[in-house]
C-alpha cells in the first residue's frame, strides 16, 4: 500500500491546486482506500471552505452586491414612513431614521439589504430576524412595531435609539469601572431574558448595543439570531455555502462559532461574546489580535489565552479577572452554566460580596498554563519531582541519623551505668578487701605476732609519727589503715582518732578497746566494745560482738559455776 500523503499534499489537495508527487497508485484511489488520509482531507476541505465564507462575510457589504443594485429606498416607497436618513449599513440590511405617518413617532426602519434582488437565504433570514425579535418584550431590548414588504423590500420598524455605540459610549462619556459594570449587568438581563425565551443573539458586540443620554443600554440586530433547538434552514447544504452561512463578527467570535458548525452553538456563545466585551471595555484593548491573517486570528480565537486583565489595567482586582476570564474560557463547559450566572456574579462585586468564578479560576488558569507550555512544565515538574525525592531521601538519612544518635545515647547511658555499678563494686569490694585485712591484723596483733601483723599493713600508711608527734595527722584516708596506725602508735590519742574517723566511730571504739585490752584495761576494753556495738553499722563485721563474748562470761555459764559453788558448800 502506497505511504499516506503528507500534510502539504493534503493541503494542496484541499485548495484543488496540482501537486507534483509521484505515486504507485493514483491519488484518487489511495483516498478512497486509505480511511485516515480520507478524514484528513474532509477536515481540511471543511476549514479551506469555512476560511472561504469568513472572507466574504468580513468583507465590504457592498461588493457582496451586484453594481447596478442601489440599496437606497426611493421616497414613497414604503407607505406610512417617512425616510429621514441612513442610521447604519450592515451586512444584512439598512437602517434609516425615519417618522411613522400614522403615529408622528420617531422610528428607526430596517430593510433588506438586497432589496427586490434578496435571495432566498437572506429573505428567510430577515423574516426569522422579525419572528424572533418581536417576541421579545424587554426594557434593554429594542421593539419591534411592524413589518412588512414594499415593492419588494422586506422591512421592519422599531423603537429608535437617539444613542451611540457602547464602545463609543465608553471612549466619550469614559465611565467608571462600577458605572461599565452596572451597564453590562443590564445588557446580560436583556440577553438572559432573550435566552430564557429561546433566543440566541449570535452576535453580540459594541455595535450591536446602543447607549442612550441617560446611559441606559438597548440591544439591537438580532439578523443571526436563532432559537434555541430550532432545526431551521441552516442544516440545508444550498444555505450552508452563501456567505451568510458564517455566523457572527470575528472579534467577538467563541472558539466553537469559528467552527462553522451552527449545531455547537448555544447559549453560552453569547457568554463568550459578553466577556469580550467587557475585557475590551474594562482595559481598553482586546484580549487577543483578531485584525491579522485569518488562519492566525482563528488560532488566537481557539487556542490563545488572554493575559489577565488586571496586569493592562491596575484598576481591576483579581475578583474582575476571575469573572471575566471565566466567561471567556475556551470550553463552553468551562464557562458559566448562563448569562444570569454571569450577571450574578457582578452584582456580587458591586455588592462586595464573594464570587463564584473566584473559586476554581486560578486552579484552571494554572492548568492551562501547564498544558500550553507543556515542555517547561514537564521539566519544572521533574525538578518538583526530584527536589521532593532527594528531600525525602534527605529525611530518611536524617531520621536514621537521628535514631543511630538515640541509640548510641542509650548505650553511652548504659555504659555509664555499668560503669558506676562497677564502681560502686569496686568500692564494695576494696572496702570488704580493707575490713578482712583489719581481721587479719588484728588476729596476729593479738598473738604477739607484729612481724606477720606488719604484713598486713597498707604500704601507703605512713610510718608510726616520733614522740611528741601524735597530732600530726594519718597518711592514708583509708579508716582501716587508720585504725591499725592507731594501735601501733601508743601515741596516738583516742580523741585524735574520732577525729579522724568522724563517720567511722564503731571502728575507732573497736581499736581503742583493742589497745586497753593489750594494756591490761579490760574494764576500759569492755566499756569501748560496748560503745563500738552501739555505734556499728549494719555493713560491719561483729567484731566487737565477739570480743564482748570472750570477755564477758555468759549468764548460763554464771549460773552453772554458782550451783557448782553452793553443791560444793553443801557437801562440806
Amino acid at each position: 500500500m502506497a505511504p499516506c500523503l503528507s500534510d502539504d499534499e493534503i493541503e494542496e489537495l484541499a485548495k484543488g491546486t496540482h501537486f507534483s508527487a509521484t505515486w504507485p497508485v493514483p491519488v484518487a484511489d489511495h483516498i478512497k482506500a486509505c480511511d485516515a488520509c480520507h478524514q484528513r482531507l474532509k477536515a481540511r476541505q471543511k476549514e479551506v471552505g469555512f476560511l472561504e465564507d469568513l472572507r466574504r462575510a468580513c468583507a465590504r457589504p457592498s461588493a457582496l452586491l451586484p453594481d447596478e443594485v442601489d440599496s437606497s429606498v426611493p421616497s414613497g416607497y414604503m407607505p406610512d414612513y417617512e425616510i429621514q436618513s441612513e442610521l447604519h449599513r450592515g451586512g444584512q440590511g439598512v437602517v434609516y431614521e425615519a417618522i411613522q405617518l400614522s403615529t408622528r413617532r420617531k422610528v428607526a426602519v430596517k430593510v433588506i439589504l438586497e432589496g427586490p434582488f434578496a435571495g432566498q437565504h437572506s429573505r428567510w433570514r430577515f423574516e426569522r430576524e422579525v419572528r424572533l425579535a418581536a417576541a421579545l418584550r424587554h426594557p434593554h431590548i429594542v421593539t419591534i412595531h411592524d413589518s412588512g414588504i414594499a415593492h419588494g423590500r422586506y422591512f421592519f420598524a422599531m423603537d429608535y435609539v437617539d444613542g451611540q455605540p457602547l464602545d463609543a459610549y465608553a471612549r466619550l462619556a469614559k465611565p467608571s469601572i462600577r458605572q461599565l459594570v452596572e451597564l453590562v449587568c443590564q445588557v446580560c438581563d436583556a440577553i438572559a431574558y432573550a435566552h430564557r425565551h429561546g433566543v440566541i443573539h449570535r452576535d453580540l458586540k459594541p455595535t450591536n448595543i446602543l447607549v442612550d443620554e441617560e446611559g441606559k443600554p438597548y440591544v439591537v440586530d438580532f439578523g443571526l439570531a436563532k432559537a434555541i433547538g430550532e432545526d431551521s434552514h441552516e442544516s440545508r447544504p444550498d444555505l450552508v455555502t452563501m456567505p451568510g452561512g458564517v455566523m457572527g463578527t470575528l472579534a467577538y467570535m467563541s472558539p466553537e462559532q469559528t467552527q462553522g458548525d451552527p449545531d455547537q452553538v448555544d447559549a453560552r456563545t453569547d457568554l463568550y461574546s459578553l466577556g469580550v466585551m467587557l475585557y475590551e471595555l474594562l482595559t481598553g484593548s482586546a484580549p487577543y489580535k483578531t485584525n491579522c491573517d485569518m488562519a492566525e486570528a482563528l488560532n488566537n480565537i481557539r487556542q490563545t489565552d488572554p493575559p489577565r486583565p488586571s496586569k493592562i489595567s491596575r484598576a481591576l482586582n483579581s475578583e474582575l479577572d476571575a469573572i471575566i476570564l471565566r466567561a471567556m474560557a475556551k470550553e463552553p463547559d468551562r464557562r458559566y452554566g448562563s448569562v444570569s450566572e454571569l450577571q450574578a456574579d457582578l452584582e456580587a462585586w458591586l455588592d462586595g460580596k464573594p464570587v463564584a468564578a473566584k473559586s476554581d479560576s486560578s486552579l484552571y488558569m494554572l492548568r492551562k498554563l501547564a498544558l500550553k507550555h507543556y515542555f517547561h512544565t514537564s521539566v519544572i515538574a521533574t525538578l518538583i519531582v526530584a527536589l521532593i525525592g532527594f528531600g525525602a531521601i534527605s529525611t530518611g538519612f536524617y531520621r536514621k541519623e537521628q535514631d543511630a544518635v538515640r541509640e548510641l545515647d542509650v548505650v553511652n547511658r548504659g555504659i555509664v551505668s555499668a560503669n558506676q555499678q562497677l564502681d560502686a563494686r569496686l568500692a564494695e569490694a576494696d572496702r570488704t578487701l580493707h575490713r578482712h585485712r583489719l581481721g587479719w591484723f588484728l588476729r596476729e596483733w593479738e598473738s604477739g605476732r607484729m612481724d606477720t601483723a606488719r604484713l598486713f599493713v597498707n604500704t601507703t600508711t605512713a610510718s608510726a609519727p616520733a614522740s611528741g608527734e601524735s597530732n600530726r595527722g594519718p597518711a592514708s584516708r583509708v579508716p582501716e589503715d587508720i585504725a591499725i596506725q592507731f594501735l601501733l602508735d601508743p601515741s596516738y590519742p583516742l580523741e585524735s582518732l574520732l577525729r579522724d574517723l568522724p563517720s567511722e566511730p564503731a571502728l575507732a571504739y573497736l581499736a581503742a578497746g583493742e589497745r586497753e585490752l593489750e594494756a591490761g584495761r579490760v574494764d576500759e576494753a569492755v566499756r569501748l566494745f560496748r560503745l563500738s556495738v552501739e555505734t556499728r553499722p549494719s555493713y560491719w563485721p561483729p567484731v566487737a560482738d565477739a570480743r564482748l563474748r570472750q570477755l564477758l562470761p555468759s549468764p548460763t555459764a554464771t549460773t552453772q559455776r554458782a550451783e557448782a559453788d553452793q553443791s560444793k558448800k553443801g557437801g562440806q
